[in-house]
């Protein structure tokens, strides 16, 4: 049976081996985060929306008069 040879690693390749771990870390706690922020602007969007459509339904009278 074949054994697994496992040669000794360097200090840069455990220095990189940290560094991806870092960075792969950061960047899965970044992704709630980007989440959330999406889904606070829309909701300030759809809030928007609504009251622009609000003031559109106060003015469709007088434009009807107008026209």
């Amino acid at each position: 049976m074949p054994t697994l040879l496992i040669l000794p690693r360097t200090r840069r390749e455990r220095f990189m081996d940290r560094v991806f771990i870092v960075i792969g870390i950061a960047l899965i706690c970044s992704v709630p985060i980007l989440l959330a922020k999406v889904s606070i602007d829309y909701v300030q969007m759809e809030s928007k929306v609504l009251e622009l459509e609000n003031k559109l339904k106060e003015c469709r009278p007088q434009l009807c008069l107008i026209l």
